[in-house]
């Protein structure tokens, strides 16, 4: 269990992480805010992102928490 939620942990941190950060610098490159309220948009907006991150993020650690264990013959 404990496997799963590290790999949980960091599917859904670095998923989230490269969507909020995408759509900062999609934002960003517009040029219509300053890049400020840009960060504090993005920032409040991590909750929502994190939703739609959830179902990928629980494939992906499912997926590496399965290889992890088939690797050590623990399957």
């Amino acid at each position: 269990m404990a496997l799963f939620l590290r790999n949980w942990v960091f599917a859904a941190g670095g998923l989230t992480f490269l969507f909020v950060f995408q759509a900062f610098l999609t934002d960003l490159l517009d040029r219509e805010f300053v890049a400020n309220q840009l960060f504090y948009f993005h920032l409040l907006n991590v909750p929502k992102s994190l939703i739609q991150i959830i179902p990928p993020a629980t494939l992906m650690a499912t997926v590496f928490s399965l290889s992890t264990l088939a690797r050590s013959h623990e399957l």
